[in-house]
């Protein structure tokens, strides 16, 4: 397939719209590009984002030479995007319904809805819907029905109604029409995934303004959300963006956090590094609990801890640790429903985001061996117990297996906290997380359980891998620590060394590390996870910026007595958000754009830990010194053709 260069924005140029169980990517241009219904991890209806030619869009954009701009309602993830032509200009509002009920009950339609209207002047429009189900290998016709355009595929029917008529093409695989709006005319669209068979027993979504009440109803739980966030700080519009970003991609189901609602973004150009990340990593878990309690949210930090420990083997019943044969062990990511089977696949059918190929779907690194998630689980179990939350007898029975599987498992090597599929090496995280382990597991036996037979063994297993890691993880060449024992190369996990209480962050030889960290891995503001030419993680090609490792440094540095270099670090990191504030996995260093998949919960949980660390400091001298960074709630100016 021959690339059109001009057929892919930007990763960055889309904002983000959900109901809690799927989402959609909407383009500055107006294309949704990206859906999946009626979960996050079921098959896209449009995925153009992954083959401008056969994923699939629906499009509503001027004909016509045209301005726009973007931004999401104050406190709210109801996302307008603005068009103005030379003869007018018009407001397409963009959202999926989800709020709750006065008895506390969740409302999620299962649609999009999209209100274009005419602010002022003629504008033309054209629309174009194009979906496209199964990844685009659904080989179903479009057919109308009630005055309703509807594309079935095996079980469900994917069923649009507007007030505009639509024509059907030929092919049966579009619907189009070409409109010109005037002032104060508006145009309703109601993109619904409907079960077979149940249609006719769902009312219009068009019928007595329902689509501007649901809005209304939206918009307001969302800023009802917002109004929680326990923060007040000079960065309180990124963090509250950051933490709507967090619950467009909670499952709200079961309270699971996808990491990404995306598959198979690159994280380079052409690259081959492209991954499903629509599942919950245990790696993300204590970081996410941690921002979850500053900012004030305790009750959604355990309920997201709960189905962590579910989805690991606890029961339902009892919160006792289910039996694991000796060939089974705790996985590092889970889908969202708590199952752990996702086998990677790679579809063929889809030339992926600018020829970026393989599309992937599923992820083979479900059943790698990492001794890293020990250390998460039981870190994220102490962050609770320190806020309040009781550790009871079935509790205590789970952090005493976590802790033996860690004391039992660290000497062997495994995949790190990176998922290299290169290996097994000994990581250093790992083996300091097994450590982490243990010092979690002693400290809530010290607040619970005191006489337990297993600490003074926990204690001492726990300063042999200390003493492990001192030896073999320190390059006297470096003068660092390193990522694995078998290698030299630099790692940026090793920035969390301090972080998770294995080393004091003034410790020379920390401080040594962090130096060789800033000489080979950072770039200004960007720092890489490693050198992909150093380290053997299984995949060809480099990649971007990763930049959960920016704010790690962000964090270090203001620890380590560099507040104000911390502080403009951080602001200037802000400057390369996207128009709305979001960030993806990466970024390109050479330009500045998004690479990977987008937007990325682990990033936006680094931000807000972050901002509260670089605010966290009232006597800091250098407080004032920092940069003007994006309004993210501004509109940003496109000049685009359209049609």
């Amino acid at each position: 397939m021959t690339l059109n260069p001009n057929a892919y924005k930007n990763i960055g140029d889309y904002g983000l719209i959900g109901d809690r169980h799927s989402a959609a990517l909407v383009g500055i241009d107006g294309s949704i590009d990206w859906c999946t219904f009626p979960r996050f991890d079921s098959a896209s209806v449009f995925a153009a984002i992954l083959d401008s030619e056969k994923g699939g869009r629906f499009a509503i954009t001027p004909s016509e030479l045209y301005t726009g701009g973007q931004r999401y309602l104050p406190d709210s993830n109801v996302l307008e995007t603005q068009f103005v032509t030379r003869t007018g200009a018009c407001t397409l509002t963009d959202f999926m319904p989800f709020f709750r009920r006065p008895d506390l009950s969740w409302v999620a339609h299962g649609c999009i809805i999209r209100i274009l209207r005419c602010t002022s002047g003629t504008i033309p429009v054209r629309i174009a819907y194009e979906p496209r189900p199964n990844y685009g290998r659904s080989s179903e016709k479009m057919f109308e029905r009630n005055r309703k355009v509807i594309v079935k595929d095996e079980d469900f029917e994917l069923i649009l109604e507007t007030t505009l008529p639509l024509e059907i093409n030929e092919s049966g695989d579009g619907a189009y029409a070409e409109v010109l709006l005037t002032e104060g005319m508006e145009a309703v669209f109601v993109v619904r995934h409907v079960l077979e068979g149940h249609e006719e027993a769902i009312p219009s979504a068009l019928a007595f303004n329902i689509p501007r009440e649901l809005r209304d109803l939206t918009d307001a739980y969302w800023r009802n959300l917002s109004m929680t966030v326990n923060y007040s700080g000079p960065y309180r519009d990124i963090v509250v963006r950051s933490y709507l970003v967090l619950h467009l991609l909670v499952y709200i189901p079961t309270g699971a956090i996808v990491a990404a609602p995306t598959t198979s973004l690159p994280e380079w150009i052409g690259g081959s590094r492209n991954w499903d990340y629509r599942f919950t990593w245990l790696r993300d878990s204590a970081f996410t609990i941690d921002a979850l309690m500053r900012l004030g949210h305790t009750d959604e930090a355990v309920e997201f801890f709960e189905w962590l420990a579910q989805a690991c083997g606890l029961s339902d019943d009892s919160l006792e640790w289910e039996a694991h044969d000796e060939e089974e062990h705790i996985h590092i990511l889970y889908r969202i429903d708590g199952e752990t089977d996702s086998t990677e696949e790679e579809l063929t059918n889809l030339e992926g985001y600018k020829a970026s190929a393989p599309v992937r779907i599923g992820n083979g690194a479900y059943d790698q061996i990492q001794q890293d998630v020990y250390g998460e689980l039981l870190a994220s179990a102490h962050l609770l117990a320190t806020h309040g939350e009781e550790v009871t007898a079935a509790h205590w029975d789970v952090v005493k297996t976590l802790a033996n599987l860690a004391a039992k498992e660290w000497r062997d090597p495994d995949s790190g906290i990176w998922e290299v599929r290169g290996g097994p090496f000994h990581f250093v995280t790992s083996n300091a997380l097994c450590w982490v382990a243990l010092d979690r597991a002693i400290k809530l036996g010290e607040m619970y359980m005191p006489d337990d037979p297993d600490i003074p063994r926990w204690r001492a297993e726990a300063e042999t891998i200390k003493e492990d890691v001192l030896e073999k993880g320190w390059s006297k060449d470096k003068k660092a620590f390193v990522q694995h024992y078998e290698s030299d190369a630099m790692d940026a996990a090793t920035l969390l060394l301090p972080l998770l209480g294995f080393i004091d962050f003034n410790d020379p030889r920390f401080l040594s590390t962090l130096e060789r960290i800033e000489a080979d891995l950072r770039d200004g503001p960007f720092v890489k996870r490693y050198r992909t030419d150093e380290t053997d993680d299984g995949v060809f090609g480099p990649e971007g910026a990763f930049t959960l490792c920016s704010f790690w440094l962000v964090q270090v540095l203001t620890h380590v007595g560099r507040r104000g270099e911390a502080r403009r670090m951080f602001n200037e990191l802000l400057t390369y958000a996207n128009h709305l504030g979001l960030f993806a996995e990466m970024i390109d260093p050479r330009s500045g754009l998004a690479l990977g998949n987008f937007p990325q919960a682990f990033t936006h949980i680094g931000l807000i830990l972050a901002a509260l660390e670089s605010t966290g400091h009232e006597d800091d001298p250098e407080e004032g010194e920092h940069r003007e960074h994006r309004d993210p709630a501004a509109h940003t100016d496109h000049d685009h053709h359209g049609g």
